[in-house]
């Protein structure tokens, strides 16, 4: 904050500023203290006396209490004097809470760029149309040194604060170099000195309360938030967010939500949403340790209940041994995922993944993925991933992709599907399985029976003998004889495959291959040799072999070899053999008609190039018309003859003078030389001069316009005019304001005598459309305005320039009309008399006005 003091003060005058007395002694101006101690030294007595380390600066306003907002952009100036921070966005400037206001001196000590840090001055204090712009102090803009200090008198957070650069520079003598070394400001001094007690901590003016609490005896607190470490001998009746880590002796009445370890002797009515190590009569988890190889029987545990609170039970019919991971019960309606080593007397409705090794009397509905080793005497609905080594008296429903060592007969019992070879080499059949098998079998299979089997059979490299019934499923060995076959697709593989052929037309054949016949999927070009005989279908890739029959049907690729017979088929490749016979492609015939002819049975004829070009070795003459649809048409003659004598430029379907625009004729040359019409004006244009031939002249509707040597009469009687319009493009003389107004048919100029007019005026005036150019003089006796009207009431041209001259002694004020803004500087007044400004009209409502003005 800056202190003004009065002029010319007498001898103990007074002055009082912000609570302080200052009294003039005819010298200098001092503040007036109430006893001796509080009396501030002379600097010479302090200098000559005292040898601190401190060089003390005027005092500033306001300091800062973080870095500047609107992130400022620092100009060193010129090696820091002048230097400024400008604000990156139109804002006030807001130092620790308060506003600053221009003038105010800020200590700037908290700016990631400390080079930037120091005392400066508020110039431009900035608001939502201008950024705020702080400028290096005078007394702080060179020679800064370690131990510069001054004195806040402002702000939320540093008011009555002393702060000292403790930072040292790198110049001469240590002194800082501006804008380079870093200004570190660091707080020496306060209101008063506070010392933290126990728990507590203090940085700066900051206290801050341990929230360890250690050592503490009692807390007394409505809630706590944190760990409580320590024993609690009282009743705990506030919440606790933190572990509670000792004893509670009272009771708890609030809620913790961390974890309480030590002993609750007393009542607890709160929610604890942590750990509790010791007995409750109620708890919503339990904590349970690892057990997996003790060898004994232990008790799985249940609870009546799926919600509320429940009492934990356990039942003698359901155990567990953690060195087996057996689990022992009468029966099981889920999944079984362990292994089984007793017999599964009841039936299981979901999937049994391990190995049962007893007997299986019951239905088992899931999947079984291990080895059953003991006898089924129920249903297995579900696929059998391991080995059946027993006898199954029931359905096999699902896959079975182990060996089947029992013999497989049909539902009625008797009707034998699979049975068991004597020599041990077929099938390993050793019980028995009455019942249908309509999974998959992936064992050895031997059969003597006449029943239909519908599973896919895997024979494991052996052979399916004495097969007296039907396979309906999948067959992954070989068999002396196959009705049908599993194929895949294979459409991309580059490689050569054989296609195959039996010797006779039915019966039992073998399947044979011949190297001359393959076929590659990638392409999907079969190669042979040779073919022998007519082609009737369509070729939809190259023929490079020789044809001796006639091809009726299409060849879209190319052809290499020879065709012998007629080919009355399409042929869209290339042709670089010898076709002896007719070609008759679509309606295209070649030497059908005559020969050497090339006509087409129906239709027009078409003759595509696929992008190249026609060429007619000799002559060629066109019997009928000739169109060319083409965007160019070259013709490389020396001389055309046209005997038409009329040329039709543009005959498009519906010609219009837009499909005409640009249309005439080009001479190339060095450059082009055109004769062009354009629709935009209506007119021929030439790119060159046009020579008429002596004593040839321009017409236009039959009348001269333009010789050799004359304009033509009518012509030069229009272009001059004595009216001030001048709208068709002529010269006009203005003689009302002596003006020479020059258009050209759509906008005029004018040109004015370099005598000024002059409008004197006695009252306060506005403005009209006569007043442009002119010199408008104010001859008032008292204050008046001149108003500027809009130009919706008056409508001058943009650049108008209007001369205002005061010559009376009543100071004219210029006024903008409404909606006018008019800019100048200092003021929109008339300094005094025979001051002058001029107005200029830069845009439809915006004026600037120069001159000798003030506010």
């Amino acid at each position: 904050m800056a202190i003004n003091f009065p002029d010319s003060p007498s001898v103990n005058d007074t002055h009082t500023v912000s609570n302080r007395t200052w009294q003039w002694n005819g010298t200098y101006w001092s503040i007036v203290v109430s006893n001796a101690s509080d009396r501030i030294a002379t600097t010479d007595y302090v200098d000559s006396t005292v040898e601190t380390g401190v060089r003390w600066n005027e005092a500033v306003d306001l300091a800062t209490a973080a870095a500047l907002p609107n992130s400022p952009t620092y100009d060193n100036g010129s090696s820091g004097v002048g230097a400024t921070l400008t604000a990156g966005s139109n804002a006030r400037i807001v130092v620790d809470g308060v506003n600053g206001t221009a003038g105010d001196r800020v200590l700037v000590k908290n700016q990631v760029a400390a080079a930037q840090n120091g005392i400066y001055t508020v110039t431009t204090q900035g608001d939502g149309s201008t950024a705020y712009v702080l400028t290096r102090a005078t007394d702080n803009d060179t020679s800064l040194y370690a131990g510069d200090a001054t004195w806040v008198l402002g702000g939320s957070a540093n008011a009555n604060q002393g702060f000292i650069l403790t930072s040292e520079g790198t110049g001469t003598g240590e002194v800082h170099t501006l804008g380079t070394d870093s200004l570190t400001y660091t707080q020496f001094s306060g209101v008063s000195s506070v010392t933290a007690g126990t728990n507590l901590s203090k940085t700066g003016n900051t206290i801050n309360l341990d929230a360890t609490l250690t050592g503490l005896t009692s807390v007394t607190s409505t809630a706590f938030v944190g760990d409580l470490a320590g024993d609690v001998t009282g009743d705990l009746t506030g919440n606790v967010s933190g572990n509670v880590t000792g004893n509670v002796t009272g009771n708890l009445t609030g809620n913790v939500t961390g974890d309480v370890t030590g002993d609750l002797t007393g009542n607890v009515t709160g929610n604890v949403t942590g750990d509790v190590t010791g007995t409750a009569d109620v708890a919503t988890s339990v904590t349970v340790t690892a057990n997996n190889s003790t060898d004994e029987t232990v008790y799985i545990t249940f609870v009546d209940g799926d919600t509320g609170t429940q009492g934990v039970e356990t039942d003698t019919g359901l155990t567990y041994n953690p060195s087996t991971g057996n689990i022992s019960s009468t029966s099981v309606t889920g999944n079984l995922t362990g292994n089984v080593t007793g017999d599964l007397t009841g039936s299981v409705a979901g999937n049994v993944t391990g190995n049962l090794t007893g007997n299986v009397t019951g239905d088992v509905t899931g999947a079984v993925t291990g080895n059953v080793t003991g006898n089924v005497t129920g249903n297995l609905t579900g696929d059998v991933t391991g080995d059946l080594n027993g006898n199954v008296t029931g359905n096999v429903t699902g896959n079975v992709t182990g060996d089947l060592t029992g013999d497989v007969y049909a539902s009625n019992g008797t009707s034998k599907i699979l049975e068991n070879g004597s020599d041990g080499t077929d099938a390993q059949l050793t019980g028995s399985v009455v019942g249908d098998v309509t999974g998959d079998l992936t064992g050895n299979v031997t059969s003597s029976g006449t029943s239909t089997f519908s599973g896919t059979v895997n024979l494991n490299s052996a052979t399916v003998s004495n097969a007296a019934f039907n396979l309906t499923g999948d067959l992954t060995g070989t068999a002396d004889v196959a009705t049908s076959v599993t194929s895949t697709a294979n459409d991309s593989t580059d490689e050569t495959v054989y296609l195959t052929f039996v010797d006779g037309q039915t019966g039992s054949q073998g399947i044979e291959t011949d190297v001359g016949l393959t076929y590659n999927p990638s392409t999907g070009v079969i190669t042979t040799t040779s073919v022998t005989g007519n082609l009737t279908g369509n070729v939809t890739g190259d023929l490079t072999g020789d044809v001796t029959g006639n091809i009726t049907g299409n060849v879209t690729g190319n052809v290499t070899g020879n065709v012998t017979g007629d080919v009355t088929g399409d042929l869209t490749g290339n042709v670089t053999g010898n076709v002896t016979g007719n070609v008759t492609a679509g309606n295209i015939q070649i030497g059908v008609t005559a020969t050497s002819e090339i006509d087409t049975s129906t239709g027009n004829l078409t003759i595509d190039s696929a992008g190249g070009t026609v060429t007619v070795d000799d002559n060629l003459i066109v019997s009928g018309d000739l169109t060319v649809n083409g965007t160019t048409t070259t013709v490389n003659s020396t001389t055309l003859s046209v005997d038409d004598k009329n040329i039709e430029l543009g005959s498009v379907g519906t010609p219009t003078d837009t499909t005409a625009d640009g249309g005439g004729i080009t001479l190339k040359g060095t450059t082009d030389k055109t004769f062009n019409w354009v629709d935009a004006t209506d007119s021929w244009t030439s790119s060159e001069h046009i020579d008429l031939a002596s004593g040839k002249a321009f017409y236009i509707n039959n009348t001269s316009v333009l010789s050799a040597s004359a304009l033509g009469t009518a012509v030069a009687v229009s272009l001059l005019s004595t009216t001030a319009s001048s709208s068709e493009g002529r010269i006009a003389w203005d003689s009302t304001n002596d003006k020479i107004i020059v258009g050209d048919g759509s906008t005029q100029r004018e040109f004015a005598s370099s005598t000024l007019k002059t409008n004197a005026r006695t009252a306060s005036y506005t403005l009209v459309l006569a007043d442009k150019d002119k010199l408008v003089e104010m001859g008032v006796g008292s204050a008046n305005t001149l108003t500027v009207p809009p130009n919706s009431s008056v409508a001058y041209p943009v650049g108008t320039q209007i001369t205002v001259l005061q010559t009376g002694a009543g100071q004219t004020t210029i006024t903008p009309g409404s909606g006018v803004t008019i800019n100048g500087t200092p003021g929109l007044k008339l300094r005094e008399q025979w001051s002058s400004a001029t107005l200029i009209k830069r845009g439809t409502d915006t004026w600037v006005a120069v001159g000798d003005l003030s506010d």
